[in-house]
């Protein structure tokens, strides 16, 4: 868990999970995860991330296993829930002036401080992790998106462990833990496989062009794709890789989408209220044009609409096109639901032009929304 602590000097310290030297990133280490196992090798503990609240300016420490930081020397500490955060919580010592709120308002108010703590928790996780690989593999599997695949245990991933457990009646805390593993290993399938590059993936691209074409069908992070394939001719066609084994799309027609903006994620349901799919969302917010209420799904289309509906010669869709491969137009003409060129940011910052999925998440949900008949509810 990571944890905020407001000690008497308003230094807000953030403690998030780290990473030790994972095992090897192989087709066999991810085929064979376990959460035992990954539990073992996490000898060390948590990382301690120090936010000061004049700056912003994030500093990474070593935490051993079960220390906490200093809070001014105070033993005494009450821990509160810091609203839409599910993983973290704010400690204050007893006698300190500071109050949770201040700490609250700090990552309310500039939401690059908690995308920076994030990408130092990455810096500091090191390698990506052969279980996380595993669970976020079965996870997306699950029709529950942890965003982009790449090892790492981040806050989208957290977010996609927690409708996990909503979903199955586990106490919800986006933590992986040995019941949830438990249920997520019922699917016995492997994780990967292999797969051979095709002339339709390269379609006369070279490189790291094709990396970005492949890294999107298979859902994964590019870094992670070459990690995974290191002597691999991604120019050549006939090169076989390994990749995640993501299973069959969901089929059933979605009627009901909802849309929370302030934790950044969109649930689908169809028409006997079941959840179909979960994905992290960038979601515009704090501007005139910040939707609320119901809408309507009038249209879906592969070319970017600009706001109030007007056509925009923006570059065609594409993992590189601002609004991505596919766009689901909704009867407020200033809103939409789109993919993104940078599918590591969707959930972690605003979206420009409405509701940002990655291109995958936003293509499975665009095959399965009905126009005129499905409706996106925006609750705060």
């Amino acid at each position: 868990m990571r944890t905020i602590f407001v000690a008497i000097l308003s230094a807000v310290t953030m403690v998030t999970d780290a990473a030790i030297t994972a095992p090897p990133l192989t087709g066999e280490a991810i085929d064979s995860a376990t959460f035992e196992e990954w539990r073992k090798h996490r000898a060390i503990g948590p990382a301690v991330l120090e936010i000061d609240p004049r700056t912003g300016e994030v500093e990474v420490s070593d935490n051993p296993l079960g220390e906490r930081p200093p809070t001014s020397g105070a033993a005494d500490e009450a821990q509160v829930p810091v609203p839409g955060q599910l993983d973290v919580v704010v400690e204050t010592p007893q006698e300190s002036t500071d109050v949770p709120d201040e700490a609250q308002a700090q990552i309310k108010a500039d939401p690059d401080v908690l995308e920076e703590a994030e990408k130092k928790a990455e810096q500091v996780q090191g390698n990506p992790d052969p279980f996380l690989v595993r669970l976020q593999i079965l996870l997306d599997r699950a029709h529950l998106s942890p965003g982009v695949i790449d090892g790492f245990l981040g806050q989208n991933t957290r977010k996609a462990i927690a409708a996990y457990e909503e979903l199955h009646g586990l106490p919800v805390d986006g933590e992986p833990d040995a019941e949830t593993w438990a249920m997520l290993v019922k699917d016995t399938e492997r994780p990967t496989r292999t797969y051979e590059i095709t002339a339709e993936d390269s379609n006369g691209r070279l490189g790291k062009a094709i990396d970005a074409e492949l890294a999107e069908k298979f859902h994964v992070d590019g870094d992670l794709l070459r990690l995974l394939n290191p002597d691999a001719d991604f120019t050549a066609i006939g090169s076989k890789i390994l990749v995640p084994d993501l299973g069959p799309e969901p089929t059933a027609k979605i009627t009901r989408v909802e849309v929370d903006k302030s934790d950044g994620e969109l649930r689908a349901y169809d028409d006997g209220n079941n959840l179909v799919l979960f994905s992290p969302a960038s979601v515009r917010q704090n501007d005139t044009r910040s939707s609320s209420g119901t809408l309507a799904v009038v249209a879906i289309s592969p070319a970017p609409i600009g706001a109030q509906g007007a056509k925009q010669e923006v570059g065609p869709a594409g993992p590189n096109g601002p609004a991505g491969r596919m766009q689901i137009e909704l009867s407020d003409p200033a809103y939409s639901i789109h993919g993104t060129a940078e599918p590591q940011t969707v959930g972690k910052s605003q979206g420009e032009g409405g509701i940002g999925l990655t291109n995958w998440d936003v293509s499975t949900l665009a095959a399965l929304v009905e126009p005129r008949r499905t409706v996106v509810e925006f609750r705060d």
